[in-house]
């Protein structure tokens, strides 16, 4: 019987869309047992230009938690996470999903989400006629995990810090959207 080597994202390796095909690695170890596998590459990260406003909302308004498909998914989020960020996590693990994903979750009317610029397709399907909304969005959250994010509620000052100066005003303004609602 033929096993398919598949890479981090959950796609077959030959065939993977964010990785060259020497970069994936599978390790095989004890069934239960988290294996990291670090590749040459990173995570996609999602470029942020233009999303200020959305990013000062969320700073304000979310918590954030990652979910990965398996026990070596998870392994390979918590590393990238501890790169990223400097701390260690541990992250749950859902057998139902095909990858992993990161999760914003928060309450928001629909006149707020237009005004920092979060359509209502790009929440899930699932909370976009509900106030209480999920943004599900991977590569967004590893950028902004770099920006200063972490799991969990946010520190808005310390990711100002990091907002550099032309895009200031725009993610103060989505700060205080967030506040005011």
């Amino acid at each position: 019987m033929d096993i398919e080597t598949r890479c981090k994202h959950g796609m077959i390796a030959v065939s993977c869309a964010f990785e060259s095909p020497a970069a994936i690695t599978q390790s095989v170890g004890q069934a239960g047992q988290r294996r990291v596998s670090r590749p040459s590459r990173q995570f996609q990260k999602l470029n942020v230009a233009g999303m200020w406003s959305m990013i000062g909302f969320l700073a304000v308004k979310a918590s954030v938690s990652i979910t990965a498909r398996d026990e070596v998914q998870a392994g390979e989020c918590e590393a990238e996470y501890a790169a990223a960020t400097g701390e260690t996590i541990e992250v749950d693990v859902n057998l139902t999903k095909w990858g992993h994903s990161v999760e914003f979750r928060f309450g928001a009317l629909d006149f707020d989400l237009a005004r920092v610029g979060i359509s209502p397709e790009g929440l899930s399907a699932s909370t976009r006629t509900t106030h209480d909304r999920m943004l599900n969005n991977a590569a967004l959250g590893w950028a902004l995990f770099a920006l200063g994010f972490r799991i969990g509620r946010q520190d808005v000052e310390r990711i100002r810090l990091n907002v550099r100066l032309p895009a200031l005003a725009a993610f103060d303004r989505g700060v205080g959207i967030g506040r005011q609602s």
